[in-house]
């Protein structure tokens, strides 16, 4: 039987891709959902002014590390018009020029545009959920996981389905341009929910992440 492992961290680059390699090193069959994949291609093409090189350049980016870094294509003023521009300029007056980073967009046009200005807060849930039901009616796959839980709605959403694990990985090393950064409320918003498991990724021993599942009785 197919079960869900639903990952969080507060921070980004924790180890979740690490983790899914891992899992499939031991001849796992994973099935990949990340809620944010649609909102990836929805933003950089909003970002962009549609789809094409620029669109595809900035969604590989919000792939890569380069998401952390501010640039000043992005600043308010000089990406696409768009309604999402039209809010920003009315929202962030006083700094239409300053540069912004791609993590600052997906924050900003996932949760404050969308979930709160346009009164969707389980958009980015439910697109996600009609990917993670493929996975489970598939049939073949050991673990769908969910890469990306980061919302109360999401926590709450997902206990629903069958089989499901909650998992939080905390890196034990400090990245520069990542821990750095204040903090936005989908980095923090299952701060203090209950998970099923705490897996410590220490440098150097990422294997180890397996061994604390299998620990804490999420992995058999």
């Amino acid at each position: 039987m197919t079960d869900i492992l639903a990952l969080n961290s507060i921070r980004g680059k924790s180890g979740k891709d690490t983790l899914i390699g891992l899992l499939e090193s031991e001849g796992r069959k994973v099935f990949r959902v990340a809620f944010a994949d649609v909102l990836k291609e929805m933003c950089s093409q909003v970002l962009a002014g549609g789809p094409g090189e620029l669109a595809t350049k900035y969604q590989k980016e919000m792939h890569k590390s380069i998401k952390d870094q501010p640039q000043s294509c992005l600043g308010i003023s000089q990406i696409a018009d768009s309604s999402y521009q039209h809010w920003l300029r009315k929202t962030y007056r006083e700094e239409p020029s300053t540069p912004k980073s791609l993590r600052w967009h997906l924050q900003t046009f996932g949760t404050q545009y969308h979930r709160e200005f346009l009164g969707r807060p389980h958009v980015w849930f439910e697109l996600g959920m009609v990917e993670v039901r493929k996975g489970l009616e598939e049939g073949s796959y050991d673990h769908v996981v969910v890469t990306d839980m980061r919302m109360v709605n999401e926590y709450e959403g997902i206990l629903y389905a069958p089989d499901v694990k909650t998992v939080r990985i905390v890196r034990d090393w400090f990245i520069p341009g990542v821990d750095d950064q204040s903090y936005h409320i989908s980095d923090i918003a299952l701060m203090a929910h209950p998970f099923d498991a705490l897996v410590l990724n220490r440098l150097g021993e990422p294997w180890a992440m397996l061994d604390q599942l299998k620990e804490q009785g999420v992995l058999n």
